[in-house]
């Protein structure tokens, strides 16, 4: 049952990944390091706007406009806050989404080689990617046991959350990946859901997405080549009926 990642192809998904966190910072990212600078000349901009507004109600507290500008400038602050989280967690998504189909295409491909019903094709493309993981671990390679696993898991697990909010992915990060919320979300895994709806608030920094880029590139350059799948069909029922398609065949 053999797996290559071809030496030409492993490259050039790490390319294309390390390409697309160098644009993001330069293109996206970069647009948000002086927010705080921006509330202020907003504050400013915002003060001579609404001048003569003020000026014409002669019984208003003249601190109150500056206390309105001043809000005003948290507000914008706030604004451009929350839009960088947003920009920032589509970079994540992106980048992960686009990992993921690059390495179901590329089991897609190789499975060509394992003579294997079509029921397995389609089990590359609809299980989750952790039963995948199980094609390459042998006695000297376990992609759980590697340094760069734990970054590209948090990766994973944040961009389940970033999509379908409070479910199972949230309380996998609560257990999990505690540090990748805000501490009055931490442990909130094991309470019933609230009588109104709420959005997790995150702690994560530009500096994890290079963490988790960097976790990707790791992934396409220590996963394995696979000459034979150890025990494969002691496994996982998905890969068992590749391999009792195999003996039939062997058997005829």
């Amino acid at each position: 049952m053999l797996i290559e990642l071809d030496a030409s192809l492993r490259a050039n998904l790490i390319e294309i990944n390390d390409f697309y966190l160098v644009q993001s910072k330069k293109k996206l990212l970069s647009q948000f390091e002086n927010i705080s600078d921006e509330a202020d000349q907003y504050e400013m901009q915002w003060q001579a706007e609404n001048k003569g507004h003020y000026s014409n109600r002669d019984y208003e507290d003249p601190s109150s406009f500056y206390n309105s500008a001043y809000e005003a400038s948290i507000n914008h602050y706030q604004n451009l806050s929350d839009l960088h989280e947003n920009v920032r967690f589509s970079i994540i998504a992106g980048m992960f989404h686009r990992w993921e189909k690059q390495f179901r295409s590329f089991l897609h491909n190789e499975s060509r080689w394992w003579r294997c019903i079509d029921q397995v094709r389609k089990d590359i493309w609809s299980l989750p990617v952790n039963k995948l993981f199980i094609l390459f671990k042998n006695d000297d390679f376990d992609i759980e046991d590697q340094d760069f696993f734990k970054d590209f898991d948090a990766c994973r697990v944040l961009v389940n959350v970033y999509k379908h909010g409070n479910g199972s992915s949230f309380k996998e990060l609560c257990k999990k990946y505690p540090e990748y919320l805000n501490e009055n979300y931490q442990g909130m895994e094991n309470y019933a859901l609230p009588y109104f709806i709420y959005e997790p608030k995150f702690n994560v920094r530009d500096e994890d997405v290079i963490k988790f880029s960097e976790a990707i590139s790791e992934f396409w350059r220590k996963i394995p080549n696979v000459k034979n799948i150890e025990n494969a069909e002691d496994k996982e029922e998905w890969l068992k009926r590749t391999f009792e398609k195999k003996k039939r065949k062997s058997e005829e």
